[in-house]
């Protein structure tokens, strides 16, 4: 990317949560934060599953805490490795639907235990656990996290995490779960991107062309490679027209200003023959 000038404030770089993590400029040996590379990753967004969260999580914390090491491994602090929470979610996810089938004395199938999982919903150590229609994947809360230039003043070097993308029905705070329908977007704090400012850039980047001028007779750039529209020299008083219609032999500018000055000069031509 750098080599091909795509690290640069024409560019936005969205990462999966396999890369937007400090581990992509960290040395896993030393932990040492490679300053030069992370400078290069900065503006970029991406996305990652949420950690274990909630009223929920921190009950579990409490207890695990509370539990020896040696008979549990792992626990006696209050933190647990980032699969942990979902392990816990989909088991008890699993064992609920299980519940509900055979609470309703129905055969226990896979396609029972899939239709009890997809009218099921319940709070996790993972947050709001809902299926999809189709009983066999878990509805998506992502986190969406930035990589900052502003994080860096208070020497925090990884990704921050600005806003979620949230797929599965939300809590109204009255025990009461209503479908997020639009499946929005919810951020908490704007984007930064790569020239440091908050602004979203313009990722319409174009190449620059030629391109002649019929009204000053002469050959111009377009540098943006958006600003100036081509037309067709069909008759109609076309102006601004692509470079190749110089000197080609027609006259395409209503002024002819594209022949004067050719090697043949049709212009010229007209002038001498009537």
């Amino acid at each position: 990317a750098e080599r091909l000038d795509m690290l640069t404030d024409k560019y936005v770089w969205l990462c999966s949560d396999a890369c937007a993590n400090s581990q992509i400029f960290t040395d896993p040996e030393t932990g040492k934060v490679d300053e030069k590379l992370r400078n290069k990753f900065t503006g970029m967004i991406g996305i990652r599953y949420q950690t274990g969260h909630g009223q929920m999580y921190e009950q579990f914390l409490d207890e695990w805490e509370k539990e020896d090491p040696f008979v549990y491994t792992g626990a006696g602090k209050r933190e647990t490795s980032f699969y942990a929470p979902y392990a816990h979610d989909a088991l008890y996810s699993h064992l609920r639907a299980t519940r509900a089938v055979t609470s309703a004395g129905v055969a226990l199938t896979n396609e029972a235990l899939i239709k009890a999982q997809a009218n099921s919903s319940a709070m996790g150590l993972t947050g709001f656990i809902k299926m999809g229609k189709t009983g066999r994947e878990r509805l998506g809360i992502f986190d969406i996290v930035n990589l900052r230039y502003d994080s860096l003043k208070a020497d925090f070097t990884d990704f921050v995490i600005v806003g979620k993308w949230n797929q599965t029905a939300r809590y109204n705070g009255e025990g009461i779960y209503r479908d997020n329908i639009d499946r929005r977007f919810e951020f908490d704090y704007k984007l930064q991107f790569r020239d440091g400012t908050y602004d979203f850039p313009d990722l319409d980047v174009r190449n620059s062309f030629k391109y002649w001028s019929c009204n000053d007779g002469e050959e111009k750039t377009d540098e943006t490679g958006k600003s100036v529209r081509l037309e067709k020299p069909d008759g109609q008083g076309a102006n601004n027209i692509d470079k190749d219609y110089r000197c080609d032999e027609f006259i395409d500018c209503y002024n002819m200003s594209d022949e004067w000055g050719c090697p043949v000069s049709f212009p010229v031509l007209f002038i001498v023959y009537g």
